[in-house]
């Protein structure tokens, strides 16, 4: 069951699994493949079972920006439960930039289901809050003039952050929601692994070395 998976219903008890399941529908794609446009309407909540999903938001000149990977036990959509919109529009496209595994849950069914168990409400609820709580580390660490700094605050909002704490992001992904260069994330972690604070293991992990100094940076209390 990928609903097993999924954070977001992990304080589901099991008749909640089992009701949420019986409306799962299964999708495996190709690499590239394109899932939804931005404009088209949203007809399905996705849970990620394997791969990831890419979503990207067209600019004034066409230019295409990642704003978001969702790796596996990820959702996207939740946010459309809530509105007053019988049928509300993608405002972004969906791709599986390599082979990938979704789950797939019509809208009307899923609202149907919340409306018959608050519990269950309530749960895609507090998933919400926890993506505008990274919605607000984000804008308040992009307004941080230090690279460095920035980056450290970032790192220190992580979720369960602590010494040891292997965090599975992309520097692309980093610099995407810091308002970085690629290029300028990577020398910035360059140094901050030379000073002991973290190390990079491979393009998309960042294991956390010394979780006193992160935080030091992140606070503005390191010397």
């Amino acid at each position: 069951m990928c609903v097993r998976h999924v954070p977001v219903f992990s304080a589901l008890d099991e008749a909640g699994f089992l009701a949420v399941h019986k409306l799962v529908r299964h999708r495996d794609v190709g690499k590239q493949t394109l899932l939804f446009q931005e404009g088209e309407p949203f007809t399905d909540l996705i849970i990620v079972r394997g791969g990831h999903l890419v979503l990207v938001k067209h600019g004034p000149d066409d230019e295409e920006v990642v704003t978001e990977r969702i790796g596996v036990g990820g959702v996207y959509g939740s946010e459309k439960l809530f509105t007053d919109q019988q049928v509300p529009l993608h405002d972004v496209s969906g791709i599986a930039e390599i082979p990938s595994a979704f789950c797939l849950i019509r809208l009307d069914h899923f609202r149907d289901l919340m409306a018959n168990d608050e519990r269950i409400a309530l749960t895609l609820l507090s998933e919400l809050n926890a993506r505008l709580a990274e919605c607000h580390r984000r804008l308040y660490a992009a307004g941080i003039k230090d690279a460095v700094k920035r980056i450290a605050y970032y790192l220190a909002g992580e979720p369960g952050i602590s010494e040891g704490k292997l965090i599975e992001k992309s520097q692309e992904a980093i610099g995407q929601a810091l308002f970085l260069t690629k290029e300028t994330v990577n020398r910035k972690l360059k140094q901050m692994e030379d000073e002991g604070i973290l190390s990079i293991e491979g393009k998309k992990k960042i294991r956390i070395r010394n979780y006193k100094h992160l935080m030091a940076i992140a606070h503005g209390s390191a010397n």
